[in-house]
């Protein structure tokens, strides 16, 4: 008889940003992200989310890893109404919605520290 593997049900994205209340602070003005938890005084972990998605913002000053070098794919269904969102909530645009010749329309953003997310929406067969 096989043995049945663990199922793994959640990750967070660790991203290293300078200042971790003021990351906090543009996941959630910014991206829509839930503050989840801070840890430290003051905060040097902190966790938010959105939906699915868990984000953990870890200060530099924490580890070897080096600031802004993290990057994030997300999949949702239409990227371009979380586009018209996130402009309206003045998020750092590094790339606006295009389609990708894999099949993907993608947008960028970018934290305060340079990390990256990607968020991506299949493209229709008839695109």
């Amino acid at each position: 008889m096989s043995k049945i593997a663990t199922v793994l049900k959640e990750s967070a994205t660790v991203f290293v940003v300078k200042n971790v209340p003021e990351s906090v602070l543009y996941f959630r003005d910014a991206l829509g992200f839930k503050i989840e938890f801070l840890y430290g005084e003051p905060a040097n972990y902190a966790g938010v989310s959105r939906d699915n998605v868990a984000v953990h913002l870890e200060a530099a000053s924490n580890t070897s890893c080096q600031v802004g070098q993290t990057g994030l794919n997300v999949f949702l269904d239409d990227v371009d109404e979380l586009y018209r969102e996130l402009l309206g909530r003045n998020a750092r645009i590094s790339k606006p919605p295009h389609n990708r010749p894999w099949g993907m329309r993608n947008c960028v953003v970018a934290d305060l520290d340079g990390n990256y997310i990607c968020f991506g929406t299949p493209l229709r067969k008839d695109t």
